[in-house]
């Protein structure tokens, strides 16, 4: 069977939700990872997800995936920081013709990042990410935006390029803005969207508290960032463990921890929030069957031993007995 430990270590009631994994990479992984990550999901309690790309050399890997797998994952094609150079931009043109060819597509993921300032100024940074903006203004769709130590420079080009408001949406990926500045983009239709970092990082679940819930995703930012849970585990034939899709229910149970509401009421509104940014989920949320798949596999876990019921809840310190206790860590 595949590796599942993810769902060894969840709650029965974790396997049978509806999640929306609001930004991830699987053309990062080679072909056969990816569609086995993929699949895996699928398998899971995660319905759908975003894949955002990097650089025009992972377009055509995320293009073919989304062809591949149309019922879950959503395509954005943009450049990343990382990837941003001072060559005029000879990959629009591409990335226009691969919008108009997916119209569900978003921008993204595009952004700013101060730490990588000495190597990639920010002047570049904003220049390539200003293109893709204006892109998204013209094809009105939705943006997944990477920011590190640069969210006054991000507030500022986000009001340059939109006005008052960009109605297909904003979403600040695994964000890690101070609290203080939720409100100012929240006026410019930003979404917020929390990766495990929630768990370890005490900024990060102080600006996840202060978040409208209407405004509210969770991701895994696969294959980054897996949950410290899962450090130091193995999967099947002893390679690398990397994170996943299925494993965003671990990113729920500590955000419901955090805000200190139900793990299934924290599901269905962020499932509701990334139907709308992301445009093309109402059907998905009619399909029967997903949620007694996931639950069958829990079921199957159990009967080969491998399930775990946590009793404990996760708090910043790691685990507490109780969700009263779990409280005064956060």
């Amino acid at each position: 069977m595949p590796w599942r430990l993810a769902a060894a270590l969840l709650p029965l009631e974790l396997c049978q939700m509806r999640l929306f994994d609001a930004h991830f990479h699987p053309q990062r992984l080679a072909s056969a990872a990816a569609r086995e990550t993929l699949q895996r999901a699928q398998e899971s309690a995660v319905v759908a997800g975003a894949g955002c790309g990097c650089c025009p050399e992972d377009w055509h890997q995320l293009q073919q995936l989304a062809r591949e797998f149309p019922d879950f994952l959503v395509p954005s094609f943009g450049v990343h920081p990382w990837w941003a150079r001072d060559d005029g931009g000879p990959w629009l043109p591409e990335l226009r013709r691969l919008l108009l060819e997916h119209p569900h597509a978003g921008v993204g993921e595009c952004g700013l990042d101060g730490g990588k300032k000495k190597e990639i100024p920010m002047q570049v940074q904003q220049e390539v990410m200003e293109r893709q903006l204006s892109l998204a203004v013209e094809l009105q769709r939705p943006v997944s935006l990477h920011c590190v130590a640069a969210h006054g420079a991000m507030l500022e080009a986000l009001r340059k390029s939109f006005g008052a408001s960009h109605a297909p949406g904003l979403v600040l990926h695994s964000y890690c803005g101070s609290p203080e500045m939720v409100p100012a983009f929240a006026r410019l239709n930003c979404y917020f969207s929390f990766s495990a970092s929630i768990l370890h990082i005490p900024k990060h679940a102080a600006a996840l508290r202060a978040v409208p819930e209407e405004r509210l995703l969770i991701e895994t930012d696969s294959p980054d960032q897996l949950p410290r849970a899962l450090r130091g585990k193995q999967p099947e034939g002893g390679q690398e463990l990397l994170n996943e899709p299925q494993f965003l229910p671990l990113v729920l149970e500590g955000a419901a921890s955090i805000r200190q509401v139900p793990a299934a009421r924290l599901a269905e509104l962020t499932f509701d929030n990334a139907e709308r940014v992301f445009r093309r989920f109402a059907e998905l949320s009619e399909k029967s069957g997903r949620a007694t798949s996931a639950s069958a596999a829990c079921d199957g876990l159990r009967a080969e031993g491998l399930f775990v019921d946590l009793t404990r809840v996760r708090c910043g310190r790691g685990l507490c007995p109780s969700s009263a206790e779990a409280k005064n860590c956060n």
